[in-house]
């Protein structure tokens, strides 16, 4: 796990606490070893895998020979990506793929507003607390309507 530049903005945040040195050491050698075989690999050194996941699929959805871009992660920041049918989500442990409607349907909100959702509801996977007296309800209600904190 790579502390990032979110660390200094969130009290709380998630960080390597508690993952064993010798599975920390053992990364460079793994991103050595997948380089190897001609894996791509993009190091995480002050972003995290999320900001890199999310990158790649903005890029690929750039393209037009790229049919449909799946990102595999049950991440729920990562629904902010997906994109109508062509950019979409795979919950492996659900074995559920999720495109705009499906994140409507879990969350009550489009993709363009689960940031905003997250912020207020919280998410615990990232160590964000959310706001007092704020429910997912609540949260799904006024951003489906205003979409962005910013709009009320």
């Amino acid at each position: 796990m790579v502390e990032s530049f979110r660390n200094d903005l969130y009290f709380g945040y998630k960080t390597s606490e508690g993952v064993p040195p010798e599975l920390l050491s053992q990364f460079p050698i793994l991103e050595e070893a997948l380089q190897a075989m001609g894996v791509m690999v993009w190091p995480m050194v002050e972003f995290e895998a999320d900001d890199a996941l999310a990158s790649a699929a903005a890029k690929a959805a750039l393209d037009d020979r790229v049919k449909q871009v799946i990102i595999c992660t049950p991440d729920k920041d990562l629904g902010q990506c997906v994109v109508g049918s062509r950019v979409v989500q795979m919950d492996r442990r659900k074995n559920l793929v999720r495109d705009e409607a499906g994140v409507i349907a879990r969350f009550g909100v489009g993709p363009q507003s689960i940031p905003d959702y997250l912020a207020v509801v919280g998410d615990s996977a990232d160590g964000f607390p959310g706001v007092a007296g704020w429910g997912q309800k609540a949260a799904a209600s006024i951003l489906s309507h205003y979409s962005h904190l910013g709009n009320l």
